[in-house]
């Protein structure tokens, strides 16, 4: 169900090509309790071997400046329940069915994270700035929990520093995303910068060093014999 309008949406939900029309149907439904002004998008594959909190996830949901304000004004309680309810719909129902993207070769890029929701800031013909969380696909219900509660204030304090940047810079034009991830192994949303990402990359290298060698030494004890 891809829709067309050319009404900014409140909601652009950008979707893995493989997920049916009715899928996405059921997805409009979830988001209903913050707008019915929702537009639906095709997403690209990522970057063939990248992390995969570089990869887009499943379904990325861009919330528009004008929603994102309105949060802010009123992040009492009900809009928090109402952010946290919605999201946690849509958390369900895409971890029911992990999606893999595909390069142009047809060959698997990675497991997508389940779900990024992306808000944004400021955007003009010269100026793009947003902050985005995105919800690794590996977390489990008691995680997915714990990261949804805590979601309000971590987009309450991703804006708050981002508008101090914006004052110590005094003006931007460019392309900013701050991007936010709640790791499985953590208890709170950690910002995704290069040591993150190094980490990750280390994490994996090391478990292949720990099997590797070992089946080298095998080769090397015949080898002897």
């Amino acid at each position: 169900m891809e829709t067309t309008s050319t009404d900014a949406p409140s909601i652009l939900l950008i979707h893995n090509p493989q997920i049916p029309e009715q899928y996405l149907a059921e997805l409009q439904k979830d988001l209903a309790g913050l707008t019915h002004n929702v537009r639906t998008q095709k997403g690209e594959p990522g970057i063939q071997g990248a992390p995969e909190w570089v990869l887009p996830a499943a379904i990325a949901l861009l919330i528009g400046k004008g929603l994102l304000d309105g949060f802010l004004r009123e992040f009492g309680a009900d809009t928090a329940r109402a952010l946290k309810k919605t999201v946690g719909k849509v958390l369900k129902r895409v971890k029911a069915k992990p999606i893999k993207w595909f390069s142009v070769a047809g060959k698997p890029t990675g497991v997508s994270p389940l779900l990024s929701v992306e808000f944004v800031l400021e955007s003009s013909e010269h100026c793009y700035r947003a902050i985005k969380f995105t919800f690794p696909h590996d977390l489990e219900e008691k995680s997915r929990s714990r990261a949804l509660d805590r979601l309000p204030s971590a987009i309450a304090n991703a804006v708050a520093a981002e508008d101090a940047i914006l004052e110590q810079r005094g003006s931007f034009r460019g392309y900013r995303v701050a991007g936010y991830v709640f790791p499985p192994d953590r208890t709170k949303w950690l910002a995704i910068t290069a040591d993150l990402l190094m980490n990750q990359h280390r994490t994996k290298r090391d478990e292949q060093e720990q099997i590797v060698p070992r089946k080298s030494q095998k080769k090397r004890k015949k080898n002897k014999l």
